[in-house]
């Protein structure tokens, strides 16, 4: 599991740095909403990338082997701290279990104009 973490700080972290390097700049906020089981959060928003970064590198491996996860949660909760038109990535090596919240995040997913 520890491997899988390493693999989403530094997917996170190029996504990141590809649209610091663009010329506009068109991230200004930053989401970052981490689930365990039965978990979610503490939520980070932040509009400085190097803060980001941070908190990326803060995230740690937690239990494992129980599979499913509370992912449609931690989605249904950066919907509601992005701003509109954002786009919002989830990294994840486990199915969910929170699938009751799905009628309620697709709605957030219209109200905000933002693509998971």
């Amino acid at each position: 599991m520890n491997d899988d973490l390493v693999q989403v700080i530094e997917g996170a972290s190029k996504i990141l740095n590809t649209t610091l390097q663009q010329r506009e700049r068109s991230l200004y906020n930053y989401v970052l909403v981490p689930f365990h089981d039965p978990e979610i959060g503490p939520v980070t928003v932040t509009s400085d990338p190097e803060e980001f970064q941070l908190r990326l590198q803060d995230l740690f491996v937690q239990g494992g082997g129980d599979c499913p996860e509370m992912s449609i949660g931690a989605i249904k909760l950066a919907l509601e701290v992005c701003l509109p038109s954002s786009f919002i990535y989830v990294f994840t090596d486990a199915r969910s279990k929170d699938y009751s919240l799905v009628d309620s995040v697709l709605t957030l997913i219209q109200q905000k104009q933002s693509q998971v």
